[in-house]
């Protein structure tokens, strides 16, 4: 706009003292108005740059703090699933132990279950043996007494007593 003025002054080759001071602030004003505008657009726009800035440094800050967080989170969970899985490998293990114990358990109880089933058809078959032995002989006795008893009722039944005293 100066030179602009300063053209249409050199042009009109008219100085005049009062249009020249008075061009001049009008210039001057015009500008530092235009300059205070134009500064003003730039600490504005200085202001949201700086804004933003500050915004994405925090959001920066913000989003370390979140993926450290979750890194930690993620170490736990990691560390959770390690130990679930020892866990249930313990658990399996204690299970196939024990099952394998009951039937080592279960195969000596039954060894024993046959073994004393057979020491006591054993001992029956000995204690029958003796105790029939011992029936005969208390039956051999038995049959012995009844035909002596026999023998005597017959004597008895005699009526003559020659033949009673003679048995």
């Amino acid at each position: 706009m100066l030179t602009i003025v300063s053209r249409h002054i050199l042009m009109s080759n008219t100085f005049a003292p009062e249009f020249l001071s008075q061009s001049q602030e009008q210039l001057k004003s015009s500008l530092d108005s235009r300059t205070k505008k134009k500064w003003a657009v730039k600490e504005k726009e200085l202001k949201q740059k700086l804004k933003i800035s500050e915004v994405r440094n925090q959001l920066k800050s913000s989003l370390d703090s979140l993926i450290e967080k979750k890194s930690v989170v993620l170490e736990k969970e990691l560390k959770q699933k390690l130990k679930i899985s020892e866990v249930m490998e313990q658990s399996s293990s204690l299970q196939t132990h024990i099952t394998s114990e009951f039937s080592k358990m279960h195969q000596i109880l039954t060894e024993k279950e046959q073994r004393l089933l057979r020491d006591l058809r054993e001992e029956e078959e000995r204690l029958l043996k003796t105790m029939k032995k011992n029936l005969r002989e208390i039956q051999e006795n038995l049959n012995s007494f009844e035909e002596k008893l026999s023998k005597l009722l017959k004597q008895m039944e005699q009526k003559d007593e020659v033949i009673f005293l003679k048995d």
